[in-house]
């Protein structure tokens, strides 16, 4: 992902936040990455900051900035898979 495009993700991402600024500097700072926003203003969803890598968190599908969500079909089909794979080494 282009540092634009990570940057209008997070852009549309933090604007769920009540404080939208306060939300993002705090998930800068965040040595993991992730943010939890608001649940149920827009989605619930604990959230890898786009563009930067989280030690293993990671996004199916990216967010562009668009506010376009994942394919409920195509979701569905990820987590499926997800639960059935091997377990990798845990």
């Amino acid at each position: 992902m282009t540092t634009t495009g990570a940057n209008a993700a997070v852009d549309w991402l933090v604007s769920a936040a009540p404080d939208p600024d306060a939300c993002r500097r705090a998930w800068e700072r965040n040595p993991l990455g992730v943010a939890l926003l608001e649940a149920g203003r827009c989605w619930d969803v604990l959230v890898p900051h786009p563009g930067r890598a989280t030690g293993g968190v990671r996004w199916l599908v990216p967010p562009d900035g668009s506010g376009t969500l994942t394919d409920p079909v195509a979701l569905e089909l990820a987590l499926h898979t997800a639960v059935a794979a091997p377990d990798r080494g845990r």
